[in-house]
């Protein structure tokens, strides 16, 4: 056997001009940490023929594709450890093994650990070798370079093969971002402050900027805030100046403002960094000196100034006037008492107690509980439910019908096409439950919603109360967080703990009708279930690929089987088309797994589960909307970058503010719902 081996390789040197190193070469490797001493294994095809045109081999190694991975097959041995085999006769190719630490279970938030780089000779397999972190950590066999950060890119179609050892997940690098940028102080406020008036407290930071500064003040009032924007206010600001904090409108108290920096790693990890802090308090002074006001001058006016006015110049008045008309001996003994008499007690008795008595308690009496009790309740009984009486309805009147008055199926674009589930960003039938997260756009759940720690809208223009953003149907509990540029609405009872309505107003009303959307939405989604395909649809080593040309609409249909076990969902059709994706099945997932998308926008992508009453989202970036109207959602981590529809929603899952603006089949008025 080694004969022959030796026979050959000096047959391609002295007959070919092929060297041996390109045959059967060691691979080469570096490493980013310690040298690996990796050998590769050569393994020789003794059935190999070398025919004339192989002349070219080594012209045709250093030209070869270095894109394409069809003559590349690799495969894990162990957590540390896998094999490249090149099944090319002529190319030579650069591969590798990664391990990336998981801080959750997005791919783009994921941090290089280790790697190694081999060369692949044409019929060689060689062996790999990786370091991985004592926690959860996702190792990539690929073809060409590493990727030293994965935040808007992926190995996509280089990718020979993953596997993910350890399950616990690993400690967030919170020293590798907080010391990149810090609140250096809290402005506008100083520590143990007696403060009144309007307050600018302004976080300022230094160095890198934060992805947001979250406001945290406890004390007398509870409330929560979180600015996107430098310069970094509680309570915000409109351009150059800062919204405030008027204190005098709140409670008489001790406060502390926390303001905490949240650095964005990767893609979407947030990191925060710790807070920096100030106590201040309010206290007035009018509360305590009115009622010394009150209650001393009342008794001095009553008791004593009063008889001294009556008995003293009365008879003065009356008795010593009027000899002293007559007579001229009288005056010279009666006008100095009188005058005494007359010009001081009175003086003192009429004008010192009375005003004192009237004009202060009338005063306060009188300017600060009647602005107080007509300003207050009359704008907001006024303001607020007009507005959202007339704005709400009428868009969802006029914009619901448009899709399904068209009775030609398929056959026309109708854009949007989702009604008024397509003006929110989380949209559903039933509850809602989710924490710890957050919704960029506007929510709706014709059922219950149930919030903890929670955003909501942060990504919407200020709507100054006319715009509806978080609407419950049934009850709303929301304990810790912010409603930030429009009204909440419940249908039956509320419970709001430590929550900011920052530009809007609270009330109870039932500004959508959830049983005719439900109606709706069930309709269109079977309909389009049912629509023939245009585009092309390929299962290949794991990975979904659409692939279509149409330049208004591509319809998609996918085995749900093929896409609860996808490792990768690949779009590829002309630029400003839409897409929609029709998949089959009850019981669908979408996990562990990056969408590629060439040319089309994720604004115009539906994914369409018609069929599905169970549907599961975990560790993974959508980018599209998902409308599965039968279906009870669990979106336990990760993000979708769009609309997402369906019967009930639960988990911690992110949805992200991109709304639907594409173009969707029409169908017919009449389409009723088969289940």
């Amino acid at each position: 056997m080694k004969q022959r081996v030796v026979w050959f390789a000096v047959l391609l040197v002295a007959v070919l001009g092929v060297p041996f190193s390109v045959w059967a070469a060691t691979p080469r490797q570096t490493p980013t940490k310690a040298p690996l001493a990796v050998q590769a294994t050569v393994r020789v095809v003794e059935s190999v023929p070398v025919v004339a045109p192989a002349v070219a081999v080594t012209a045709t190694a250093v030209t070869c594709d270095p894109l394409t991975t069809r003559s590349l097959y690799g495969w894990f041995t162990s957590n540390t450890t896998g094999s490249v085999y090149n099944s090319s006769y002529t190319c030579a190719f650069e591969v590798g093994i990664a391990a990336y630490s998981m801080f959750d279970d997005r791919i783009g938030n994921q941090q290089l650990f280790d790697y190694t780089m081999y060369t692949v000779a044409p019929r060689q397999t060689i062996n790999l070798n990786v370091k991985i972190p004592d926690c959860k950590a996702q190792l990539d066999i690929f073809r060409g370079p590493v990727l030293h950060s994965l935040v808007g890119q992926r190995y996509g179609e280089r990718l020979l093969s993953t596997r993910f050892p350890n399950t616990t997940l690993c400690a967030p690098p919170v020293e590798e971002v907080c010391s990149q940028g810090q609140i250096s102080r809290l402005s506008g406020v100083s520590n143990n402050q007696l403060v009144t008036g309007v307050l600018n407290i302004q976080a300022e930071v230094t160095g890198a900027l934060p992805q947001k500064v979250e406001f945290a003040l406890t004390g007398a009032q509870t409330t929560n805030y979180t600015d996107v924007n430098s310069p970094y206010y509680f309570m915000g600001n409109n351009g150059s100046q800062p919204n405030g904090w008027d204190s005098s409108t709140k409670p008489e108290g001790d406060y502390r403002l926390s303001a905490t920096y949240v650095g964005l790693f990767g893609e979407s990890l947030a990191i925060r960094c710790e807070p920096v802090a100030v106590n201040f308090s309010i206290r007035r002074s009018t509360p305590t000196t009115e009622p010394t006001a009150t209650s001393t001058p009342l008794p001095t006016a009553t008791n004593t100034p009063v008889p001294t006015a009556t008995s003293t110049p009365t008879a003065t008045a009356t008795n010593t006037p009027v000899p002293t008309a007559t007579n001229t001996p009288v005056p010279t003994a009666t006008s100095t008492p009188t005058a005494t008499a007359t010009n001081t007690p009175v003086p003192t008795a009429t004008n010192t107690p009375v005003p004192t008595a009237t004009s202060t308690p009338t005063a306060t009496a009188t300017s600060t509980p009647l602005p107080t009790a007509t300003s207050t309740p009359l704008p907001t009984a006024t303001s607020t439910p007009l507005p959202t009486a007339t704005n709400t309805p009428v868009p969802t009147a006029t914009s619901t019908p448009v899709p399904t008055s068209t009775p030609v199926p398929g056959n026309q674009c109708v854009p949007q096409g989702l009604g008024t589930a397509g003006d929110f960003n989380v949209f559903t039938f039933g509850n809602i439950t989710q924490s710890n997260t957050d919704i960029e756009g506007r929510v709706a759940a014709g059922g219950n919603i149930n919030f903890q720690n929670f955003g909501v809208g942060v990504r919407l223009t200020n709507s100054n109360g006319t715009r509806d953003d978080l609407v419950a149907g049934g009850s709303l509990t929301y304990t810790n967080g912010s409603v930030y540029n429009g009204n909440v609405v419940y249908g039956t009872t509320k419970s709001l703990n430590g929550v900011s309505v920052l530009n809007g107003t609270v009330r109870q009303g039932q500004p959508i009708n959830f049983a005719n959307e439900q109606t709706s939405l069930r309709n269109r989604s079977q309909a389009w279930g049912g629509l023939s395909a245009n585009g092309t649809t390929v299962y290949e080593y794991g990975a979904v690929k659409l692939s279509g040309t149409n330049t208004t609409l591509n319809i998609f249909t996918v085995d749900g089987a093929q896409l609860n076990n996808a490792n990768g969902l690949n779009i590829n059709v002309p630029a400003s088309s839409s897409v929609l994706i029709n998949i089959t099945g009850t019981n669908n997932r979408m996990q562990n797994f990056e969408t590629f998308l060439t040319n089309v926008d994720q604004t115009k992508i539906v994914y369409n589960f018609y069929q599905a009453t169970s549907f599961s989202l975990s560790g993974i970036g959508i980018k599209g909307t998902i409308l599965a109207p039968f279906a009870d959602v669990s979106f336990s981590n990760g993000q979708i970058n769009g609309t997402l529809i369906g019967n009930s929603l639960i988990g911690g899952g992110e949805s992200h503010h991109y709304p639907f603006n594409g173009c969707l089949p029409a169908i017919p008025a009449n389409k009723s719902v088969e289940r």
